[in-house]
């Protein structure tokens, strides 16, 4: 249950430190998704049977899908493509609110962008539209996602770096290959990209 929503928290509870940097690890994975299953200040009936209704089907009818997050937002936005728009938009605002914040502190901000197995992994993506016929602006959401923030967070001024490009070469190493989740070489992967970025100097 946690999402943009909560990552301004984050920031705002540990201002007392006075940091230089704030880095924000977005996973493009289910972050998005989050952002419309558990936000409970929108929340009816309706979006509960949306919710039940990907559930069931991630777990039970697509098992491919099952236990990896990626994959239940895939089918989630297939199901609900207007629904989107609304969860970008949940993200969008998280950006502004610690935006807002990290000018007022002069705190360098870095959104950092993890991406899924699934969108690194061409054979698995080959699986996946094998067994159940998704057309490809369906499997490509959790990149369009990822394309819609960088290009909003960019003009915001902040700092984007997404590693997909540099990281797809050895992207069957980075992840668990039953829990989806990056493993210690995928978390060394992300201090890699990382480190360049926070040995910089502080922007004036």
């Amino acid at each position: 249950y946690y999402s943009f929503p909560n990552y301004p928290g984050a920031l705002f509870r540990n201002l007392f430190l006075r940091p230089d940097v704030f880095v924000l690890v977005a996973y493009t994975g289910n972050d998005f998704i989050e952002n419309c299953m558990y936000n409970f200040r929108w929340n009816n009936p309706v979006q509960s049977l949306r919710q039940f209704r990907a559930r069931i089907g991630w777990r039970n009818q697509y098992p491919l899908m099952y236990n990896n997050q990626s994959l239940g937002q895939v089918l989630y936005f297939y199901l609900y493509p207007h629904e989107r728009q609304r969860a970008l938009n949940y993200a969008t605002a998280a950006i502004d609110r610690m935006a807002t914040k990290c000018t007022e502190n002069k705190i360098r901000f870095i959104l950092f962008l993890l991406p899924t197995d699934y969108d690194l992994q061409p054979a698995y993506r080959s699986r996946i539209k094998a067994a159940y016929g998704f057309p490809d602006e369906a499997l490509d959401v959790n990149k369009w996602f990822a394309r819609q923030l960088a290009a909003y967070a960019s003009a915001r001024g902040i700092e984007v770096m997404d590693p997909s490009e540099n990281w797809k070469p050895f992207a069957d190493s980075l992840y668990y290959p039953k829990d989806h989740h990056i493993n210690a070489a995928g978390n060394r992967a992300v201090a890699a990209a990382l480190l360049p970025l926070l040995m910089q100097a502080k922007p004036q």
